[in-house]
């Protein structure tokens, strides 16, 4: 998938969204989330692989309770790992931390 922007403020945010994406996927978890493989360096275009699979918002009311038991576990430890990380080992730009 590529993302080309169309306006300044775009570009803005694509730098906070490549650097999300870099720094969750330098979290040990078994959630996939999306890869960067290309990104222009002022941000004129990034592509990532896209994740397969559907939207768990989709699918959760249908899910059996030791599903959604599994699943509450999986995104405790991923959160508890997220938050003891360091934003500044984000690599976000200056300009785009607020």
């Amino acid at each position: 998938m590529f993302k080309f922007p169309r306006k300044d403020k775009v570009k803005q945010g694509y730098a906070k969204e490549i650097a999300a994406l870099k720094f969750v996927n330098t979290i040990e978890t078994t959630i996939t989330f999306p890869l960067v493989v290309r990104e222009h360096p002022d941000n004129e275009y990034f592509g990532y692989q896209i994740v397969p699979g559907r939207s768990l918002q989709d699918s959760v009311d249908t899910l059996k309770p030791a599903t959604r038991q599994m699943i509450g576990q999986v995104l405790d430890s991923f959160l508890k790992q997220f938050h003891r990380s360091k934003l500044a080992e984000a690599n976000m730009p200056k300009h785009c931390r607020s």
